[in-house]
């Protein structure tokens, strides 16, 4: 072995040494790369299978919304109804209070009249029973009459 052998070939085998490191280092950092990037597909993946879900949710949100906003439409719609129907009710009542009203006023009327035909009748009552004490007193005059031109007619025969 020359001078020139024995000085180059420890460094040579320091070099190649070198490279058995970083070669073994350079692999360790591309195995962790590797479980890095299956990490990450798995990771991924579970990024979109929550997504999915977020849609399912979304979808589910969006469909409880619109029937929410239905919901809501048949509330108002009954609600409205329930106005009108309130309006009819109130109108109804009215006409039921001026119809009650138009008969007591009849009542009224009917009571005056009826007081005031009660008041003729019985106002006629005394009148007839007058005439007939006058009619009763005239009899018993004429039966008195009667009965002198009768003594008269039998006291000259």
């Amino acid at each position: 072995m020359s001078d020139d052998e024995m000085t180059t070939q420890p460094t040579i085998d320091t070099i190649l040494a070198r490279f058995d490191q970083w070669g073994a280092k350079f692999i360790n950092e591309l195995s962790e790369i590797r479980q890095g990037q299956d990490e990450l597909r798995k990771g991924l993946d579970e990024m979109r299978k929550g997504q999915d879900e977020m849609r399912k949710g979304q979808d589910e949100l969006r469909k409880g919304q619109d029937e929410l906003r239905k919901g809501q439409d048949e509330l108002r719609k009954g609600q409205d109804e329930l106005r009108k129907g309130l309006d009819e009710m109130r109108k109804g009542q009215d006409e039921l209070r001026k119809g009650l009203d138009e008969l007591r006023k009849g009542q009224e009327q009917l009571r005056t009249d009826l007081n005031t035909g009660l008041r003729r009748v019985e106002r006629k009552i005394e009148i007839l029973n007058d005439n007939l004490l006058s009619i009763k007193a005239d009899v018993r005059d004429l039966e008195v009459r009667m009965e002198k031109l009768e003594s008269e007619s039998l006291a000259r025969t």
